[in-house]
């Protein structure tokens, strides 16, 4: 009678300890299945989410569109001034007129620069030049250097301004003459 009672106590604690490997094991399996599962779909809800955000941008994609054209417009015609210019002096004196016009006359537009060199050499509106003139944008921005170099209009952005907030960046080579600067920028 004794050894009977003796497998009914080890009988009792094998049970329990068997239990609790199967849902260890259940639970395992769910969360691997959980997981092969979320990966099998991630592409399709990524174009989900790709054409849901298309759908809800097309009713503002052709202004967005005709805002963008127009600052390349600017900056188009800001590089026909700096490529319009004989002479340095004639540029340098010139600039602020015409990026104050500029500044005053878009809206949206914060700064105009003409770079030479990877350096600010000319800059609007009036209390950037401080801060801003000579500083060297080199080692702020070495991943464009190459696409400038195409001569296409750039457009970086939105990233942080060292002038405090957000912003887009138009940049356009200018061609490349002695003394001259090589580079005008429009932030927006």
């Amino acid at each position: 009678v004794n050894v009977r009672a003796g497998d009914a106590t080890s009988r009792a604690r094998v049970l329990p300890r068997r239990a609790w490997q199967v849902g260890l094991l259940f639970g395992a399996f769910v969360v691997v299945a959980a997981v092969v599962v979320d990966r099998w779909q991630a592409p399709a809800r990524e174009a989900d989410s790709r054409a849901e955000v298309r759908e809800r941008m097309l009713p503002y994609a052709a202004s967005l569109r005709a805002a963008v054209e127009r600052r390349l417009g600017l900056l188009s015609g800001f590089r026909s001034f700096a490529e319009s210019r004989r002479t340095r002096a004639d540029l340098v004196d010139e600039f602020p007129l015409f990026a104050q016009g500029t500044l005053s006359g878009v809206e949206g537009v914060r700064v105009m620069q003409l770079v030479e060199d990877d350096r600010i050499v000319a800059i609007l509106p009036e209390e950037l030049r401080a801060t801003m003139l000579g500083l060297d944008l080199g080692p702020l921005d070495p991943g464009n250097a190459r696409q400038i170099r195409t001569g296409r209009p750039i457009v970086t952005g939105p990233i942080e301004l060292r002038e405090g907030g957000l912003g887009l960046l138009f940049r356009q080579q200018l061609p490349q003459r002695p003394g001259f600067p090589d580079l005008v920028t429009i932030i927006l």
